[in-house]
């Protein structure tokens, strides 16, 4: 889950930087009434859910929700299996993210270098489990894909982008100045590239 909300950060600053307000409700840490409740009390135009293959129904579900308290909002679904099986959403979805939602927003060529560095601020570590010898930590990502075609990996594009190394220390420093003192890098293939 510390990735799932790490990949909507990401969004989110993308959103912000194209000048789109955006809200993270994380639904591992809000019961399903209080989340109704944040539908019934927002009422917003846009709501964008994240999928993995486990949770498949837990979204259908939400998606229900969604129809019901909200009804003129566009779903949008995006995540690891919508990008393996949208045709599973093509019934109940508005609009179905393959890939990296960041590069929807770019373009579909897009450089990595690009994406604006997350807001971290807010997200409480220990909430995540996000602690590295007791110390704060968070989640950072170098480089996105794989060029493999392992039979378990839900890798989509046989790609790896990387982030430059001025724009990786950027994001450090930031993360630095946020007050957290260890990261995790959960680079798909952290080690491919050692330059």
């Amino acid at each position: 889950f510390p990735v799932t909300i790490s990949s909507l950060l990401y969004v989110k600053k993308a959103l912000s930087s194209a000048g789109v307000d955006s809200e993270i409700v994380d639904l591992n840490h809000t019961s399903r009434q209080d989340f109704i409740r944040y539908l019934v009390r927002q009422q917003p135009r846009i709501v964008g859910i994240s999928c993995l293959s486990h949770n498949f129904n837990e979204v259908q579900g939400i998606i229900s929700d969604v129809r019901l308290y909200v009804p003129y909002a566009k779903v949008v679904v995006g995540g690891y299996h919508p990008t393996q099986m949208p045709e599973s959403f093509k019934k109940v979805a508005d609009h179905v993210v393959q890939g990296y939602a960041e590069g929807s927003l770019f373009g579909k060529e897009f450089d990595i270098n690009l994406f604006p560095v997350p807001d971290r601020t807010g997200i409480v570590p220990e909430k995540y489990g996000m602690l590295l010898t007791g110390l704060p930590a968070t989640i950072m990502i170098a480089s996105r894909g794989c060029p493999y075609n392992c039979a378990f990996c839900g890798n989509w594009d046989k790609q790896t982008k990387y982030r430059r190394l001025d724009n990786v220390v950027e994001e450090l420093e930031i993360i630095k100045g946020q007050g957290y003192k260890a990261v995790y890098f959960v680079d798909d293939n952290f080690t491919l590239y050692r330059d």
